[in-house]
């Protein structure tokens, strides 16, 4: 995770330290919210992680994937050290960070000398959105150009469905939901899989939205909602119930 601080000039990990105190940082996972987050520090060891409340969206809480990074952090199969392919083909060996950091200079030297820099293959679109995401591009940029990745993981094909729903992939942000009189919530989950727009799906009922959830099965999003649900057989014409006075 990329931490930053004011408060000290080394590390901001640093196992020197010996107060608690609070670092300001952000999700390093693949997801569009770039949850912010506090996390607390003792003695140079992570003890706790909270959503920051600055953030309207995300600080409400974080998710469990989000809360795991303390356990993942500790784990003891973690990779700390680069790992590089033996020349026999046994497996891989540790080296320090260092040498790894040599190693690919070594080659990227060598293909931009001999050519052509397309050689080298870039893959995007993984990660956080956070600006620390552009460098990357950057440096490959000012390395001549290379071979770069087209489409990404999954948001691809999240923006070609809301082009086929709805002839674009514009949307409103999240908060906008709270004015909605009617919120149809075709095949999520949100109390599970997009905790942050619980509590704004929640303001939306409370201000007298009607909750409709396509799904064949309860979930937790149908029972917090207290959303109707469309029964099993029926959910093929039932949206146009909701659909029809909008065409």
């Amino acid at each position: 995770m990329a931490e930053r601080t004011a408060e000290t000039t080394g590390h901001p990990m640093s196992r020197n330290e010996t107060a608690e105190r609070t670092v300001s940082t952000a999700c390093p996972l693949d997801c569009w919210d770039a949850c912010s987050i506090l996390a607390t520090v003792e003695k140079g060891e992570l003890i706790s992680l909270k959503g920051n409340p600055v953030n309207s969206v995300t600080g409400k809480g974080l998710c469990s994937k989000g809360l795991a990074h303390m356990a993942r952090r500790d784990h003891p199969e973690r990779l700390r050290r680069p790992l590089v392919r033996r020349t026999d083909g046994q497996g891989f060996k540790e080296v320090t960070w260092e040498e790894a950091l040599d190693l690919v200079a070594e080659k990227l030297e060598v293909i931009r000398r001999e050519g052509p820099t397309t050689a080298v293959l870039h893959c995007t679109h993984a990660g956080s959105v956070g600006i620390l995401k552009k460098l990357e591009s950057r440096f490959f940029s000012a390395y001549g150009g290379v071979t770069t990745s087209v489409g990404s993981l999954c948001e691809g094909a999240g923006h070609q469905a809301q082009s086929y729903d709805f002839g674009s992939a514009i949307s409103h942000e999240i908060s906008d939901v709270v004015n909605a009189k009617v919120v149809l919530i075709w095949g999520r989950n949100p109390a599970e899989t997009g905790i942050h727009a619980m509590p704004f799906l929640k303001e939306a009922k409370a201000n007298g939205a009607e909750m409709v959830v396509i799904d064949p099965r309860g979930s937790a999003t149908t029972k917090a909602l207290s959303a109707w649900q469309v029964s099993r057989g029926r959910g093929r014409m039932a949206p146009w119930r909701w659909l029809w006075p909008m065409c």
